[in-house]
């Protein structure tokens, strides 16, 4: 045990091949809580034109995104599910980290997943976050994809528009909800 735990702070503390001193650092809490806006980031302050599918993909001049994706299914047997997957971009930085390291980055991804069982009244949910570095995270526009781990929205072969997407995960039972509340939600996603 005591050879596990040695060969594991020498791999921590070496692994990356790198002095600590030689790359910076972001303060991942520091970034996610600051309430002012950056300078360095595009603010959305006005009307502009969109045109997709260029727009699909991220847009990293600015602090926050997200891609929200909601429909309706139906089982075999005729059960209705609603369902909801989002995921969202934030920059810690405006700039990107200096250094070798694979595992540097200025973005941060999380994503949330929730299936609503209308006909027990009840609703699932997970959530993902992770790094967008060595390929575990992140959004590109083409063709369209943005994913963490296994979850993911991709562009369905060549025509824009048209996406797959996965969320595999063990669900928890957020809550038991009532029927009016399942029936308003349905009417509201569409």
């Amino acid at each position: 045990m005591v050879r596990i735990l040695l060969f594991s702070a020498l791999l921590w503390g070496y692994g990356c091949g790198h002095s600590p001193d030689s790359e910076t650092a972001v303060d991942i809490v520091g970034a996610l809580s600051q309430e002012e806006q950056r300078d360095c980031y595009t603010v959305a302050d006005r009307p502009v034109g969109i045109e997709f599918p260029k727009d699909s993909g991220p847009h990293e001049t600015f602090k926050t995104e997200w891609w929200y994706y909601t429909g309706n299914l139906t089982h075999t047997s005729g059960r209705h599910f609603g369902f909801q997957l989002t995921f969202f971009r934030q920059a810690l930085d405006c700039n990107f980290p200096s250094g070798r390291s694979e595992w540097r980055t200025n973005q941060l991804y999380f994503a949330h997943f929730a299936i609503t069982d209308t006909q027990n009244n009840i609703f699932y949910a997970a959530q993902r976050m992770n790094r967008a570095s060595i390929g575990i995270a992140g959004a590109q526009r083409d063709p369209f994809r943005v994913w963490i781990d296994n979850w993911r929205a991709v562009q369905a072969g060549k025509r824009p528009g048209h996406l797959t997407l996965q969320a595999k995960a063990p669900l928890t039972v957020v809550k038991n909800q009532s029927p009016t509340t399942v029936r308003r939600m349905s009417r509201e996603d569409g």
